[in-house]
């Protein structure tokens, strides 16, 4: 008789990753895994290789494309970088503009209080000349009163410690020999240049400067009456990197230094009661 032969049993491929073993590997059991024998298995090869499917294996980075990405991020540094310089000084030059703008308010203050005369006081970083008073009041003095705002002081060490308004962001120490800020030595980032006027008018002997240097100040508007003691800022075309408050409705603005100076001193001589100058 003949035997009906079984048809072939179907072969099963597992899925995944092939892993090969040499002959004479031993299995071991896995335990939760289901198999046709009601045990799992796991291979265990601890003297042999794995071989892992191409497709499996981790790629890593070649030479060339690490120095593509270096190059990148160093034109993305170059770009960005004066981006950020000049966002800061920007920023310094705005709260040095704020600072004045305070300062202006103060000298508001005095003059509706003095009937519309500016501050006698000197020139802050400047010794008054021979012949001049050197018993006036700081302008630091005279705005104590009329400013929210602790008056700059010496500390210990002989160096003045001084805050908003008084402190300009820009005086970092650059255009000083001793590598100090302005307002660490003087008490103050900025310059009164009315005390000038004062100096030179004690000097010639005129009966009322503060009067003769404020109607000099009327008759021009928008001259500069606060200025940067040097040019803390960058970024201007042309001019000296100094913020200015200028006289009348006290804004703010680029200083640009006065072409008159000499009609400016005959009219407040004339206008102190003094001598017409030669």
């Amino acid at each position: 008789m003949t035997q009906a032969r079984k048809p072939p049993t179907p072969s099963r491929r597992p899925h995944g990753p092939q892993v090969s073993a040499t002959p004479g590997s031993r299995l071991t059991p896995l335990p939760g895994l289901p198999c046709s024998g009601g045990a799992g298995f796991q291979p265990a090869f601890p003297h042999h290789r794995l071989t892992v499917s191409p497709s499996h294996r981790i790629k890593g980075f070649t030479l060339i494309e690490l120095l593509v990405v270096m190059g990148v991020i160093g034109l993305l540094i170059s770009i960005t970088m004066p981006a950020l310089g000049h966002a800061r000084e920007t920023s310094r030059r705005v709260k040095c503009m704020a600072n004045l703008r305070s300062i202006g308010q103060g000298f508001a203050m005095y003059m509706n209080d003095s009937k519309g005369l500016l501050p006698r006081v000197g020139a802050l970083h400047r010794d008054p000349p021979p012949g001049a008073s050197g018993n006036n009041p700081s302008l630091l003095e005279v705005l104590s009163n009329y400013l929210n705002a602790e008056t700059p002081r010496k500390g210990e060490d002989g160096d003045y410690i001084a805050t908003d308004p008084y402190r300009c962001p820009g005086d970092r120490g650059q255009t000083e020999e001793s590598g100090k800020p302005v307002w660490q030595q003087t008490g103050c980032s900025y310059e009164y240049l009315p005390g000038y006027g004062f100096f030179i008018l004690e000097a010639l002997f005129v009966p009322d400067p503060q009067l003769g240097v404020t109607r000099a100040y009327e008759k021009r508007l928008n001259y500069p009456l606060v200025v940067d003691h040097a040019s803390f800022h960058k970024g201007r075309a042309t001019g000296p990197g100094q913020n200015a408050l200028l006289f009348g409705d006290f804004h703010t603005d680029w200083y640009t230094e006065p072409t008159d100076g000499e009609k400016f001193l005959q009219d407040a001589v004339r206008s102190g009661g003094g001598q017409a100058l030669p």
